[in-house]
């Protein structure tokens, strides 16, 4: 366990004693504290294809694994802040963080943790500017041949992401412009991986109808492989073997959809909402080398998919529980066939997940 980990662990400790405080005080605590518990089960948690998947089961992939198990039950212990503070009669400002530390029950490998800090400046429940980072630090992805060591290392990477956001509410309509900068910085062993990408996007929502609320959205994405060297990261690279070597720079268009809806009380305080979020992505590497220097990226045009639905009930203002089921799969196409038979995956993910509200 990190450092990390074990501050974040011992901060939850500390503020299910200090919510007993307050509550012998007597007194309103000076922010709002939400804990967030969660476990589930994923059916695939390295995304491996089928090819792949039929490797691993009969141990016949040409390297040791890290991963004992395809699928893996997951627990997670989250953390959210917040606090509002006014600014006058019309402003306001609002810092928020939350943490999350995932641990996999059989490969510890898979072990992640991320962090989101927020900071929104709203103008009367109308206008909202909110400076946004969040950060996945050391996040662990295959297993890949490096080229420097001539061995199979393992690949991981620290994800960065700071953006910027304003979201103007007009009844029934809400708009959301939303654009930034993410790096995707790889281990040591291959930083020939690295990526820097630039996007911008737009969400619609309608607010119009009595229980149903929808939107939709749409955002642009360049990344430009930062760690690419032309010629030098050039070589005959064999196809049959999972790599990212190449050029993998790439433009992306990303679609969604959104449909909450609310769902008739049963009882009268019980609060239920079934969403359904769906998101298409299409991504074209820009690769200009030959399909035999570079076959994992030349003329390839991958689609990913992305279908999440959920149920909330909250039977009371503080306590709220959420079933989900998130369904991923990726389509390659490419001019080698072997690609999209290392490529292409399906992954299944269903989770639980409470969350109470401290003070």
């Amino acid at each position: 366990m990190t450092r990390l980990q074990t501050i974040l662990i011992a901060a939850l400790a500390m503020i299910l004693c200090a919510s007993s405080g307050w509550a012998a005080v007597k007194k309103k605590p000076p922010l709002t504290v939400k804990l967030v518990y969660s476990t589930g089960y994923d059916d695939n948690i390295l995304k491996y294809s089928c090819r792949d998947l039929a490797s691993f089961r009969n141990n016949q992939e040409n390297y040791l694994p890290p991963n004992t198990t395809a699928d893996d039950w997951t627990n997670s212990v989250g953390l959210r802040l917040y606090k509002t503070f006014s600014l006058g009669r019309r402003f306001s400002f609002r810092p928020y963080y939350s943490g999350k530390l995932t641990l996999y029950a059989v490969n510890p490998v898979k072990n992640q943790q991320s962090h989101n800090l927020q900071a929104r400046f709203s103008y009367r429940n109308m206008a909202y500017l909110t400076l946004k980072y969040i950060y996945l630090p050391n996040y662990f992805l295959r297993v890949y041949y490096d080229k420097d060591t001539q061995g199979d290392r393992g690949a991981d990477f620290n994800l960065s992401r700071l953006a910027l956001s304003l979201r103007l509410n007009r009844r029934p309509f809400e708009m959301e412009l939303e654009g930034g900068r993410e790096y995707n910085y790889y281990n040591p062993y291959f930083t020939e991986f690295d990526v820097q990408a630039d996007f911008l996007g737009a969400t619609v929502t309608y607010l119009g109808l009595p229980f149903l609320d929808a939107s939709i959205g749409y955002t642009f994405k360049n990344a430009d492989n930062v760690g690419f060297q032309q010629g030098s990261d050039l070589m005959v690279i064999d196809p049959n073997f999972d790599t990212q070597y190449g050029n993998g720079s790439y433009d992306e268009d990303q679609y969604s959809l959104n449909l909450g809806y609310q769902l008739p009380r049963i009882w009268k305080d019980i609060y239920w909402k079934a969403t359904l979020d769906m998101r298409r992505h299409y991504r074209y590497y820009q690769s200009e080398s030959s399909a035999v220097q570079d076959p994992f990226h030349s003329l390839r045009r991958d689609r990913r998919d992305v279908i999440a639905p959920s149920l909330t009930v909250a039977p009371t203002s503080d306590f709220e529980m959420q079933l989900s089921f998130t369904y991923d799969l990726r389509r390659t196409r490419s001019p080698n066939p072997t690609v999209p038979a290392i490529k292409n995956y399906d992954n299944r993910v269903i989770e639980f997940t409470f969350i109470y509200q401290v003070f």
